[in-house]
């Protein structure tokens, strides 16, 4: 509690980075992305899962993100419960 934050960060080649440079690179001519190939080529990814969030979840991360405030506490207090993103596997 008593320290300042901050975040230390450190440059990586790609040869030490691997899994991070090939995600980078796997958008395809389509703007689209295939995981697929990835979890094969690096096994320590195999449990990972990619998050679908859902469009309420979306619209309030970019309702935040344009109007530069949080949503009312209140208002968010009041909403149900629901799955606010899914995860595919």
């Amino acid at each position: 509690m008593g320290t300042d934050p901050g975040i230390q960060v450190k440059w990586l080649s790609t040869y030490v980075n691997i899994i991070v440079d090939d995600i980078s690179c796997l958008e395809d001519e389509d703007e689209n992305y295939d995981y697929s190939q990835l979890i094969i080529d690096h096994l320590s990814l195999k449990n990972c899962r990619q998050l679908q969030p859902s469009l309420f979840l979306l619209a309030k991360i970019w309702d935040v993100l344009l109007n530069n405030a949080s949503s009312d506490p209140l208002m968010t207090k009041e909403l149900k419960p629901y799955a606010p993103s899914l995860f595919i596997f």
